[in-house]
């Protein structure tokens, strides 16, 4: 019988969620334009600015994953809310870090 780990199944959910991130971050129909911005500036602001909310929103699934070990809720529902909220979480601080370099959001 295999032994299970915190720290595999923290692994498991971290790939999930670098993955879902990922998918999340080349699905929208949106793009941010910044009319003084060069195409090499806005390439180096969406880089950071999507590595940054990635970071960030990994943190707090972390938290969140944590948290929910802690009170013993750790049904697939849980799981599943808490990555749904980091979805959320990601897509409001990519859109404020873009926003604060003076990117409007432009639909195609």
């Amino acid at each position: 019988m295999p032994r299970f780990t915190p720290y595999r199944h923290h692994l498991g959910l971290a790939g999930s969620l670098i993955l879902m991130l990922s998918i999340t971050a080349c699905a929208g129909p949106e793009r941010w334009v910044n009319p003084d911005a060069s195409s090499d500036q806005s390439s180096l602001d969406r880089n950071y600015c999507q590595q940054r909310a990635d970071h960030l929103a990994s943190r707090q699934l972390d938290i969140d994953q944590a948290s929910n070990r802690n009170i013993g809720t750790t049904d697939q529902l849980s799981q599943d809310m808490a990555i749904a909220d980091a979805r959320k979480l990601r897509q409001r601080l990519y859109a404020n870090c873009l926003g604060a370099r003076g990117y409007q959001r432009k639909g195609n």
